[in-house]
């Protein structure tokens, strides 16, 4: 999903563009368990837009704040259940629980976020991990809450920004700059990573700054979203996939995205055999 250039690409695994469609506030993108359909967050018209893996439009509905249907939210990040049957949106420092129509279901309130952007992940077993500042909190699929990881690195000044899990509930967490890292799901840090050692290794051309992660179901591979950067020399748009076996976390491939400031990623069924 690009909000600078307002549109959605599909790509294939090797960066190949499959199709691009227009959408005018796009934030972030989830698509549905078998890989039909794909649905988008508009902050601006306070909907989701839905999609078939073709990029056809099946139509959109309104993110509502609650069941009165009096006032609506511009979503931040969204994600789908393992069933396909629910799908949670972000706004502010809440996340909203919709059936797969739209429907107004619940919403809770997550009172340890204060950068005003909420960002979360969705588990095999249909939990929710949100990536909560100085910690992460896991909660039950009715917003029930589990558990609270502590940062690993407490003394680093760092936010917990972006968060991904696998399906053996592996949660693997960065930083908007180079912290990067790895924990299992009682919050254990399995591997700490400093990526700006691994951005050395890379084409000089080729990101800076990451604004989504995301893992394949299985954790064989890890995706970061990077934007570039105006440095001396400048850098592209790029997608840097990783090796689950870290560390060392050894980059498997890159891709170029020739888009303006990209702001997230998934996978489709195709990309997660």
């Amino acid at each position: 999903a690009d909000q600078v250039d307002q549109n959605i690409k599909k790509l294939d695994i090797n960066g190949n563009v499959l199709w691009n469609i227009f959408s005018f506030d796009p934030i972030d993108v989830a698509v549905n368990p078998d890989g039909t359909l794909i649905y988008v967050v508009n902050s601006f018209d306070k909907i989701v837009e839905i999609y078939d893996s073709n990029g056809i439009s099946r139509g959109f509905w309104t993110t509502y704040a609650d069941g009165t249907k009096s006032s609506k939210i511009g979503g931040s990040d969204i994600d789908t259940d393992p069933t396909g049957e629910f799908i949670y949106v972000s706004a502010g420092n809440k996340i909203y629980k919709y059936d797969k129509f739209g429907k107004f279901i619940k919403s809770w309130s997550i009172t340890a976020v204060n950068n005003g952007s909420l960002e979360f992940s969705i588990g095999e077993n249909g939990n929710i991990i949100v990536a909560a500042d100085k910690i992460i909190i896991i909660y039950d699929k009715e917003g029930n809450k589990l558990k609270e990881i502590p940062h690993p690195i407490p003394s680093r000044s760092i936010l917990f920004n972006y968060v991904a899990v696998d399906e053996n509930d592996n949660i693997y967490t960065s930083s908007t700059g180079k912290f990067f890292a790895k924990l299992n799901k009682d919050g254990q840090l399995l591997t700490p990573i400093d990526s700006s050692i691994l951005i050395k290794k890379d084409p000089d051309t080729c990101g800076s700054f990451i604004t989504d992660i995301i893992a394949d179901p299985t954790g064989e591979f890890i995706y970061k979203l990077e934007t570039a950067s105006t440095s001396n020399p400048p850098t592209l748009d790029c997608i840097k996939k990783f090796k689950k076996h870290i560390p060392p976390l050894a980059i498997d491939q890159t891709i170029t995205v020739q888009d303006k400031e990209p702001f997230s990623i998934k996978l489709t069924s195709e990309e997660k055999n």
